[in-house]
């Protein structure tokens, strides 16, 4: 197993185990926007 591989599996473990708290995040943004979304002038 290579170094990208095993940095693959590791970010695939990483994402596994904060799914319900990245699925929070999403929700929130959603309802809510992102900070500061009111102060772009973009």
């Amino acid at each position: 197993m290579g170094k990208t591989e095993l940095n693959e599996e590791k970010a695939q473990r990483w994402a596994e185990e904060n799914a319900e708290a990245i699925q929070a995040q999403k929700a929130r943004i959603e309802a809510y926007g992102i900070f500061g979304e009111d102060l772009r002038t973009w």
